[in-house]
């Protein structure tokens, strides 16, 4: 793989966060996030037992 495909690579898992990564960016608690993924109020998917964000 090239460097360039490297950093594609990279540019890419980077802007997929975890509920911590979230909650962290967000400046809210953990909690928080999994409230707001109940209420349907920020899009997420599950993958296998975790959930996952979009930064955008």
């Amino acid at each position: 793989m090239s460097l360039i495909g490297k950093n594609k690579q990279n540019m890419e898992k980077s802007e997929i966060f975890t509920v911590k990564q979230s909650a962290n960016y967000l400046q809210v608690k953990e909690y928080t996030i999994y409230n707001l993924i109940k209420l349907k109020k920020i899009p997420a998917i599950k993958i296998n037992p975790q959930w996952r964000f979009k930064k955008s």
